[in-house]
């Protein structure tokens, strides 16, 4: 009798497990629910696993879901696949604090004019500047007393043409200054993201503008006229060098004296433009000029920074059956070699739902 009881028992939890193995799956849903959400898992011969490597990988982003894609049933993956775009424009988060080093894009030669002018535009009364000895010099009182760098692709604009190519153009420039008069009433200072030069006029040209005054140093900008932005006391001191740098990113400005950060904000809608020299009847000197590019010190004063990065993408579902009907999540997902600047071991990724419908 006892054996009778034990063979029963376990012909039950047969059928139990059986039972369990077995299950049907109503018209119109896709089966049991993944862990992702809109990715399903079914028993049948379409199904496309799904490793534990890749359920780790889509969870870094979710960019934006699509429900515009449906088929019919019987609808082949290969077929669901061809009908997706193969490029995406993602915005993705980047590191960059993993972007080149700063390098020096352009230096001034201040050995003699000859030099000087191999790389600037020279504007105002010619006897009013000299460049000799390593000194650019304002040695008269010229109200049109400015000067320009020439095309560089840094710039992204032509002061001899007036061409620019548009887009932001982001450096940093440097110049080492100090005035040569016992009072500085009507500045001394460099231009930056200078555009709309013309060859005559006393402000014919767009620009932002870092000079320094009697009593303080000051970013105006200047379209037709000037304009206050900033404006932070200093006492002026005859003879005494000034270290003046713009730091230019995108929209974004970050201004320092001797090397200290008095001001940060907005571009003020200069994107792009080239470097110079301007004063308004100010006599003074500078001794060095550079522009470099941008590195990682310079990236971490801006903070967070997104970009929209178009890439080749290559889709999957894995659990796509195109016999039973439902919405299916199809995923692209975007590998961190495509941009050497999207931090490491991220993947962006996109999700379109593709519903598989009965034909008719």
């Amino acid at each position: 009798m006892k054996k009778i009881i034990v063979l029963l028992i376990a012909v039950s939890m047969l059928l139990s497990l059986f039972a369990c193995g077995k299950t049907e799956v109503p018209e119109g849903t896709t089966g049991q629910e993944g862990t992702e959400p809109g990715v399903v898992t079914t028993n049948a011969p379409e199904v496309k696993k799904k490793s534990s490597a890749s359920t780790k990988a889509v969870s870094d982003y979710l960019v934006e879901e699509v429900d515009n894609f449906k088929v019919d049933k019987g609808t082949k993956y290969e077929d669901v696949l061809a009908m997706l775009p193969t490029e995406l424009s993602v915005e993705i988060p980047v590191d960059l604090s993993k972007a080149a080093p700063s390098e020096v894009l352009f230096e001034a030669d201040f050995s003699s004019m000859d030099a000087f002018l191999e790389d600037w535009v020279l504007q105002g009364n010619p006897a009013s500047t000299e460049v000799h000895d390593g000194k650019y010099c304002v040695v008269a009182s010229d109200p049109l007393a400015r000067a320009y760098v020439k095309y560089q692709p840094w710039s992204k604009y032509d002061p001899e043409t007036g061409e620019g190519t548009g887009g932001y153009a982001n450096y940093a420039v440097k110049a080492v200054i100090h005035g040569t008069q016992p009072t500085m009433t009507n500045l001394m200072g460099i231009l930056f993201r200078t555009g709309e030069v013309e060859t005559e006029g006393d402000n014919a040209f767009d620009s932002l503008y870092l000079g320094i005054g009697q009593s303080f140093i000051r970013l105006y900008k200047h379209r037709h006229d000037f304009a206050v932005v900033t404006s932070v006391p200093l006492e002026y001191q005859q003879g005494v060098d000034y270290t003046v740098e713009a730091i230019v990113f995108n929209d974004k400005l970050i201004l320092k004296l001797n090397n200290e950060t008095f001001y940060e904000g907005s571009t003020e809608g200069f994107d792009y433009g080239t470097v110079g020299f301007r004063t308004w009847t100010g006599m003074y000197e500078c001794t060095d000029f550079t522009v470099r590019s941008l590195g990682p010190d310079d990236y971490e004063q801006f903070g967070e920074y997104t970009e929209t990065v178009k890439v080749p993408v290559t889709w999957e579902c894995w659990d796509y059956d195109s016999e039973i009907t439902g919405k299916y999540g199809f995923f692209a997902t975007i590998d961190s070699s495509i941009c050497d600047l999207i931090p490491e071991g991220k993947q962006a990724q996109q999700k379109v739902n593709v519903t598989v419908k009965n034909a008719g």
